[in-house]
């Protein structure tokens, strides 16, 4: 499964309060300022692996404005047409997609 990126202060941010999967939080030596100190803290309260890096290495992973922060996320699982059939039928519920 291959990895992907949560860009942004904010929304690294809320993909830590989403309870979202997080395998890996980079932050920009030098950028420890204003929201940074949150994603810190959150990465720290969900035991999410920090790595301070420099800003050019951020660079290099994503194209845009990273703000000095880019969390490493698992990809999302698909789930298969049969499996979501099972569940609504476990559930009792007409399938709906």
């Amino acid at each position: 499964m291959s990895s992907e990126y949560i860009i942004g202060r904010n929304p690294v941010i809320e993909a830590l309060r989403a309870g979202r999967d997080i395998n890996k939080i980079l932050v920009a030596e030098g950028s420890a300022r204003g929201q940074v100190h949150v994603v810190l803290a959150l990465g720290i309260e969900n035991e999410v692996i920090l790595q301070h890096a420099p800003k050019k290495k951020l660079d290099q992973l994503v194209e845009g404005n990273h703000q000095g922060v880019i969390a490493q996320v698992a990809a999302y699982q698909y789930a298969e047409l049969e499996d979501l059939f099972k569940l609504a039928e476990k559930r009792n519920e007409d399938p709906f997609f």
